[in-house]
């Protein structure tokens, strides 16, 4: 198999299928989806692989509709399946009971999905969404703080603990939420943030519960993020393999601070030969109708 070639940091970036700022090929131009300002019409389905698919019939989240903000509009990634933009409103509204809105929301998906121009290498199914933690403003924001807005990190420059400005309440109540909500099958965080609340909470009677679905990865520092499970009506959703049981407080967290994590090396050789495979058909159709 292909994975058992490759070095750790490429194998995992490519079994969870976010490979952020990885550059292995592609067989579809993202300026082609971006191109579609509108979602294709019929019943939601989420197709293919969070990082090779793409979506049908997809909602978007309208900005002033719940407590929420829409961060960069300009940009129209506020697209998802349904169930992704019932997550997010269910999400803002526990949020705003616990008094600590608003949410704020950054990139989810293009209207039919696929890859994006730049910086993502997941949210191609609609199911994914990044959360910031903290601007730089408090909230509300104006339109212009929202079209070009700065997020604060969480974490100290070390990357060894969090930074108790921004992480802070709401933070620990956003995550909270987020991970109990059995529709969201993970979440990606900041090593540092995963152990902050392994050390809080790893105690807790219900951690594996939720804890579990905190996945330590690189970056995401200033934000977390939302990955849903296939909806029960896209069977033709790749999900991905199940998270480990457990809370995750363990060797594998204290791997990502070791030297081998924190200065990972580039894949060695060429990148293997037609990767990433073929989308599913109906992907490429959707990018020219």
């Amino acid at each position: 198999m292909i994975f058992l070639s490759l070095p750790r940091a490429l194998t995992i970036c490519l079994t969870l299928g976010i490979c952020l700022g990885t550059k292995i090929g592609r067989t579809e131009s993202p300026l082609r989806w971006s191109d579609s300002p509108t979602p294709t019409a019929g019943p939601a389905r989420s197709l293919g692989a969070t990082n090779l698919g793409c979506l049908v019939g997809g909602e978007a989240l309208i900005a002033g509709t719940g407590p929420f903000e829409i961060l960069r509009p300009q940009r129209n990634r506020f697209w998802g399946h349904p169930l992704l933009i019932a997550t997010l409103r269910d999400l803002a509204r526990n949020l705003k009971a616990r008094g600590q809105a608003p949410l704020l929301v950054a990139d989810m998906g293009l209207p039919r999905g696929g890859p994006m121009p730049d910086g993502h290498r997941s949210h191609m199914t609609g199911l994914d969404a990044d959360i910031w933690f903290k601007g730089d403003r408090p909230a509300p924001h104006d339109p212009a703080w929202l079209a070009s807005p700065t997020a604060l990190s969480a974490v100290t420059t070390d990357g060894q603990s969090v930074d108790p400005a921004v992480f802070d309440v709401k933070t620990r109540i956003l995550l909270d939420i987020a991970a109990h909500d059995p529709r969201v099958d993970r979440i990606f965080v900041n090593p540092a943030i995963k152990r902050a609340l392994c050390q809080e909470r790893g105690e807790d009677p219900d951690a594996a519960v939720w804890l579990g679905k905190l996945r330590p990865w690189w970056g995401h520092d200033r934000h977390a993020h939302l990955r849903l499970s296939c909806p029960d009506t896209s069977p033709d959703c790749l999900p991905q393999p199940p998270i480990p049981q457990g809370t995750g407080c363990d060797a594998t967290l204290d791997w990502w601070f070791t030297e081998e994590a924190r200065t990972p090396k580039s894949p060695a050789g060429s990148p293997p030969p037609h990767w990433p495979p073929p989308p599913p058909p109906i992907c490429a159709q959707l990018a020219t109708d």
